[in-house]
C-alpha cells in the first residue's frame, strides 16, 4: 500500500456515501416574493414585512401566476394603504399621466385634470363613512395600473357629467383606448412600432364581428361591468367575461396575420412585443373588471 492510498483510505474511513438527492428549497410564497420585488423596485419605501404578509394572508393572495411586476405593484398599494413614508408620491409620479389622460379623454382643455387627482386621491387613499381606502381592494388580478386607469375612468365620467357613457364610443375610440393600454406599459411597442401597430389595430377591429367589437366598447371605453353588460344582453356575467377575452384574443391575432401579410415576416421582437400586449389587454380586462362590478356592488 503507498502513503497516498493509505492516506486516501484514512480519509474517507467511516464516511457514508450517498447518492440521494438533495431537493431545491421550496418556491417563495407570495409575500415572499412581493417583498422581494418591491424592495427591488422601490428599496426607499420602508414596509414592515410582517404588516405586508398579514395584509395579503388576509386577501387570500397566492403565489400562483405571481409575476414579478404585479408583485411590485402589491408592495406599492400595500405601502400606501399603510401611509409608509413616500409611497403616495411614487404612486403619484407613477399614475399621473394615466389620471391626466383620463381627463382630457373628456375635456381637452385640461380643465378636470386638477380636480380628477384630488378625487382620486380621496377615493384610493382616505375612503368615505361608506367604504374605506379603496386601495385596499387591488388584489393584484392585473396590473396596478389597469386598475388605477379604470378607476381614473369613472371618477371622471362623474366629474364631466355624462349621463350615457355609451357616448363616448365614437369610431376610434375603442382603438385609442387599446393603444393607449399598450403604450403606457409596452414603451418599446409605442417607439418602434406605434404607427404601424395602431394602423393595424383599427383594421383589426374592424374585421371583428360586430358584436365582439361591441362588447369591448361597451366595457373599455364606456366603462360598464361585464354584470351590467350581461344584463343587456340576458346572459350571466361569466360568458360576457369569456367572449371579451376571446374577443380581444381575436383582435391579436388578426393583428399578427395583417402585420405578416404586410410585411412577409415580423421580427421576433415584434411578435414578442405583440404577445406581450395581447396578455396585458387580457389582464386589463380582468383588473378593469374588479374594479367596476366593486364599484357597483357599493351602489347595490
Amino acid at each position: 500500500m503507498t502513503l497516498s492510498s493509505s492516506v486516501s483510505e484514512s480519509h474517507w474511513a467511516g464516511v457514508s456515501m450517498t447518492t440521494e438527492r438533495i431537493s431545491p428549497p421550496p418556491p417563495a410564497d407570495a409575500p415572499t416574493r412581493v417583498i422581494a420585488a418591491g424592495k427591488l423596485r422601490w428599496p426607499n419605501l420602508l414596509v414592515d414585512p410582517q404588516q405586508l404578509r398579514t395584509y395579503l394572508t388576509d386577501r387570500g393572495l397566492t403565489a400562483e401566476g405571481l409575476t414579478p411586476s404585479i408583485a411590485s405593484d402589491l408592495f406599492l398599494s400595500f405601502a400606501c394603504f399603510a401611509k409608509v413614508p413616500g409611497a403616495l408620491q411614487v404612486f403619484q409620479l407613477t399614475f399621473d399621466p394615466i389620471v391626466v389622460a383620463a381627463a382630457r379623454r373628456l375635456d381637452a382643455t385640461g380643465g378636470l385634470v386638477d380636480e380628477l387627482r384630488q378625487r382620486l386621491s380621496e377615493m384610493l387613499f382616505v375612503g368615505s363613512g361608506r367604504s374605506g381606502p379603496r386601495i385596499s381592494e387591488y388584489k393584484g388580478r392585473g396590473p396596478l395600473s389597469a386598475w388605477v386607469r379604470t378607476c381614473a375612468k369613472r371618477v371622471a365620467l362623474r366629474l364631466a357629467k355624462v349621463g350615457s357613457p355609451e357616448v363616448l364610443m365614437t369610431r376610434d375610440a375603442l382603438a385609442d383606448e387599446i393603444s393607449d393600454v399598450c403604450d403606457q406599459e409596452l414603451s418599446l411597442l409605442k417607439d418602434h412600432y406605434g404607427e404601424l401597430f395602431r394602423q393595424e389595430l383599427v383594421l383589426a377591429l374592424n374585421e371583428l364581428p360586430a358584436r365582439d367589437r361591441m362588447l369591448l366598447q361597451l366595457h373599455l371605453v364606456a366603462g360598464l361591468s361585464t354584470t351590467r353588460i350581461a344584463k343587456m344582453y340576458h346572459l350571466n356575467q361569466s360568458s360576457i367575461s369569456r367572449q371579451l377575452q376571446r374577443a380581444a384574443a381575436t383582435t391579436f391575432l388578426l393583428i399578427k396575420q395583417r402585420i405578416h401579410a404586410r410585411l412577409g415576416v415580423a421580427t421576433a421582437e415584434l411578435e414578442s412585443l405583440l404577445d406581450l400586449a395581447r396578455s396585458h389587454i387580457e389582464l386589463t380586462l380582468s383588473s378593469m373588471d374588479e374594479v367596476l362590478n366593486d364599484e357597483q356592488g357599493l351602489r347595490d
